[in-house]
């Protein structure tokens, strides 16, 4: 395969400059062939955990988790709390949800919010108490 002999090449190149400290280029290569292989067969997980650190990384979202943390609550609930547009609220709570944080419930004309069971979620409530 061309990408191969790229790849070959790349690492000769690599290994020649003197940079590296290994003695076995073969065994090199197939350690990289190996991760390079890992990180493909992990790729999904990557995308879940990229959904999940996007999901944190805005302060409503965390206030949103901290108070779900306490309390089951309603999208209105969290605007008057929060102080924010119901279509701001909305927005986090969509981006919470599909990252799977939290769980939406209908009860009647209500949407309510909870705090995901995951695994996760049990170290992430740990991570926000500590706020």
């Amino acid at each position: 395969m061309v990408e191969d002999f790229a790849l070959d090449e790349q690492l000769k190149r690599l290994f020649e400059s003197g940079l590296l400290d290994i003695n076995n280029f073969d065994k090199y290569k197939e350690r990289l062939r190996e991760l390079k292989d890992d990180v493909f067969s992990i790729r999904e997980n990557i995308g879940r955990v990229s959904r999940i650190f996007k999901a944190l990384s805005h302060p409503t979202r965390i206030k949103i988790l901290s108070i779900l943390n306490k309390y089951d609550m309603c999208v209105c609930e969290l605007v008057i709390i929060l102080n924010v547009a119901q279509p701001n609220i909305s927005h986090h709570l969509n981006i919470l949800e599909n990252a799977g944080l939290i769980e939406e419930r209908r009860r009647g004309k209500w949407n309510f919010y909870t705090i995901s069971r995951s695994e996760l979620m049990k170290n992430i409530q740990q991570l926000i108490q500590t706020i």
